[in-house]
């Protein structure tokens, strides 16, 4: 009954929102779908609290809809109690979820912030025209602003392999950004930015030079769409390739468009000079806030800088945001000279006289400069076989006191490691030696104390004192 009610209610919330709203369900749908040429469905739960939130700016979004030409619907779908089968169909998975519906078969989805600008946007392409025909690009400035987003224009000649790739794409692409064009007698190309992320250091438009090769126009696109700095987003993630410099900050292109790009400037300047190293984006601190958490950047003002290379390893910039600053750190970051940042545990204040515990900011020290052979155990606390062996790696560590080996464990639940010593299972257990610190040798042999000796005999840096290469002992015993 309870459950009755919550339903109903929201229904009812929908109703007086805009009664233009239709709520459907696993009996109607289909037959009520089809008498729409195009049509917003957003699939809801009663429980669900971004729903409510979308609810309340529904009548928002469908006044702007039905301004459109033509006018769109939002019909709505409670898959909670009234239309299981059709999510069920429709694999609606998490909610809201919102998709457009082509004369009863769906046809597009919605993968941005669900606010009123984003969605109206998605439903305007998705009604308009995929490519738009000019008569000549005299008021293309004007277009181009009106737009507000990439847009690839082009001239070419009719019905030639150029315009049928270029319309191809423009079906493909339509949500991601506009499609001009013109026929002229000469054929071209070109990508223009966004008119919000113009700047002084890289050009207006990309010109595509490759018209013999059209079959790489789309890769084309992919790697011009964001031009030097991009704006990384939580639904483009994918378009943004390592290795990537990414400065977090507070963005609103929409309200204060001015000091976003500020900010994006100055990371401009700099990545001019580094844009054969590194691909550049920025991202909002609040959207992203999960993300710089796990670096434990303290709250600031000015743009928090972080790297991820292709090996997985990642810098950050630790110092307040300056141009000079930023500068310096890209080329440490290159040069290799600065440390990659590992999560860490703060280090044990007194440490075991035999197996040394090592925690992400103690890892470079302890292992990578260390004078001598190490053995590391990477484990996590939960692990049984970890437990089983931690007696074992503790005799074979007093055994060998008197050799130039440390014996090492970091718990990997707790604490980065170096790319090179990530686990494959737990435990991992990894042999380096002095002059291979970043190629450690991995153990795969039994868990016993005879296979331990035999492995450390055969790659040790130096001969044992007690056991030779095969890990025979050098000790000599007499019978009494």
């Amino acid at each position: 009954m309870q459950k009755l009610v919550v339903s109903v209610a929201l229904f009812f919330q929908i109703l007086i929102v805009k009664a233009a709203i239709t709520e459907l369900n696993d009996e109607n749908f289909q037959t009520e779908i089809e008498k729409y040429e195009v049509v917003l469905v957003i699939f809801h739960a009663p429980w669900c609290g971004q729903c409510k939130k979308l609810m309340s700016i529904i009548s928002q979004i469908d006044d702007n809809l039905q301004k459109n030409i033509p006018p769109v619907d939002i019909v709505t779908v409670d898959c909670e109690y009234e239309a299981k089968v059709i999510c069920k169909k429709y694999m609606i998975n998490r909610f809201p979820m919102l998709r457009s519906f082509r004369n009863g078969k769906e046809y597009g989805k919605f993968e941005g912030s669900r606010d009123v600008k984003n969605i109206v946007n998605f439903v305007r392409w998705e009604t308009a025209p995929p490519a738009r025909k000019l008569e000549n690009f005299e008021n293309l400035e004007e277009i181009l602003q009106t737009e507000n987003r990439v847009c690839l224009v082009a001239s070419f000649q009719k019905q030639n392999e150029l315009e049928s790739t270029f319309l191809e794409l423009a079906e493909k692409l339509r949500q991601k950004m506009c499609f001009l064009y013109i026929n002229a007698d000469v054929n071209s190309l070109r990508l223009y930015q966004n008119p919000i992320l113009r700047n002084k250091f890289e050009k207006t438009f990309v010109e595509y030079d490759n018209l013999n090769n059209i079959s790489s126009l789309e890769h084309f696109i992919s790697s011009n769409y964001h031009g030097l700095v991009g704006v990384r987003t939580l639904t483009n993630t994918d378009d943004f390739k390592l290795p990537l410099v990414t400065a977090y900050f507070k963005i609103d292109y929409d309200i204060n468009p001015k000091s976003t790009n500020y900010w994006r400037n100055r990371i401009l300047k700099v990545a001019s000079k580094y844009k054969d190293n590194f691909n550049f984006a920025i991202s909002s601190k609040e959207d992203f806030f999960s993300e710089l958490q796990n670096f434990n950047v303290p709250p600031q003002s000015t743009p928090v800088i972080l790297v991820k290379l292709e090996s997985n390893e990642k810098f950050i910039l630790k110092e307040y945001f300056s141009v000079e600053k930023f500068d310096s750190f890209l080329h440490d970051v290159l040069h290799k000279k600065l440390n990659p940042y590992l999560k860490s545990q703060k280090p044990p204040q007194k440490q075991d006289s035999d197996v040394v515990v090592a925690v992400g900011s103690t890892f470079y020290d302890l292992v990578i400069r260390n004078s001598n052979d190490t053995m590391v155990k990477v484990y996590v606390d939960s692990c049984v076989h970890c437990k089983q062996i931690a007696p074992i790696y503790k005799e074979i560590a007093k055994m060998f006191r008197d050799e130039k080996i440390t014996f090492i464990k970091v718990n990997y639940m707790k604490n980065d490691v170096p790319v090179a010593y990530e686990p494959v299972a737990y435990p991992t257990i990894y042999w380096s030696t002095r002059e291979n610190r970043m190629n450690p040798i991995r153990y795969e042999g039994n868990r016993n104390i005879e296979d331990f000796i035999k492995f450390i005999a055969k790659h040790a840096s130096i001969e044992l004192k007690d056991y030779d290469r095969a890990g025979n002992s050098k000790v000599i015993k007499t019978e009494l």
